[in-house]
């Protein structure tokens, strides 16, 4: 089905857009990236396997993190489409990878896309995110918070969720920022450390001079 809606053609943008209509991913994503990880969500929430597919694109990425040489045949530029896509489909079967995700990485292959497979599993990744409603925040803090600080500091940030969302908080300890806290949920950028005061007084005291 999935190799039948994209054609496996360079016509691509015209095979998702058609997808697209039939299951509406939660936030649109743009550029080539966009464009693949619209029609793999279309495609996996067709047949209710997201979660299948975000494994496995999973899987694919770490693959390419941690083999060189996997990395390198996905790269070079002298192997064939069809020697590429062969052994690509052969290799994720192998892996136990659904069906889905075979014939995507296939269609990549096949349309010269595979060094940008990395780019689209990032972009499916944040499709997935949105899909749960996941909003990340990063809490950055002079020295690590205790139990009660967290679980305060959390109630806080609810207040900038829309219904049906939830915190996906990671917790950083930075000396540098000297005290306070600086938050960064999706794009905000709340800075409350000492560091940033004591630059805010100095650029008024150099104003004022």
């Amino acid at each position: 089905m999935f190799r039948q809606a994209l054609g496996l053609t360079r016509s691509f943008s015209t095979s998702a857009a058609m997808m697209a209509k039939s299951v509406k991913p939660p936030i649109q994503l743009f550029g080539v990236q966009g464009r693949y990880a619209n029609a793999l969500y279309s495609a996996a929430s067709q047949k209710n396997k997201l979660p299948v597919v975000e494994k496995d694109l999973a899987t694919f990425k770490g693959f390419t993190e941690t083999d060189v040489k996997f990395n390198n045949f996905l790269n070079d530029p002298i192997l064939s489409r069809s020697v590429k896509k062969d052994v690509i489909e052969k290799t994720l079967k192998k892996q136990k990878f659904d069906e889905i995700s075979v014939n995507f990485f296939g269609v990549l292959a096949d349309n010269n896309r595979l060094k940008v497979a990395g780019d689209i599993v990032d972009a499916f990744q944040s499709l997935m995110v949105a899909d749960r409603g996941e909003v990340a925040a990063t809490i950055t803090t002079a020295k690590a918070l205790s139990g009660k600080h967290k679980k305060s500091i959390e109630k806080s940030l609810n207040g900038f969720l829309q219904k049906g969302q939830k915190h996906i908080i990671t917790y950083n300890v930075d000396a540098n920022i000297m005290g306070g806290l600086v938050v960064e949920m999706g794009d905000r950028l709340i800075d409350m450390s000492v560091k940033a005061k004591l630059a805010n007084y100095k650029k008024l005291l150099s104003e004022s001079l």
